[in-house]
């Protein structure tokens, strides 16, 4: 349960995101598979950010970890984007 707290900012993220992506790239086609492989994209590299800033900082929820998420995020949607 508190590994799923530690993660919960990715995967909220990268799920919206993959919704935004999914509906771009893929339209009323297959959606549903579509946002859950955007979602994985995101989320995955996400939780990683996520404990990395848990090692580094020996504290969960510092801001620099949510500024290296939302950049990792952002980085990762616009290039998933792009390859539209």
């Amino acid at each position: 349960m508190h590994l799923w707290h530690l993660v919960a900012p990715a995967w909220v993220t990268g799920g919206l995101l993959g919704a935004v992506l999914a509906w771009r790239r893929c339209g009323k086609r297959s959606a549903l598979a579509c946002w859950g492989r955007e979602t994985l994209w995101l989320a995955l590299p996400g939780s990683a950010v996520l404990v990395g800033g848990l090692m580094l900082t020996d504290s969960d929820g510092r801001i620099a970890t949510y500024a290296a998420l939302v950049g990792t995020l952002g980085t990762l949607a616009a290039w998933r984007a792009r390859r539209a």
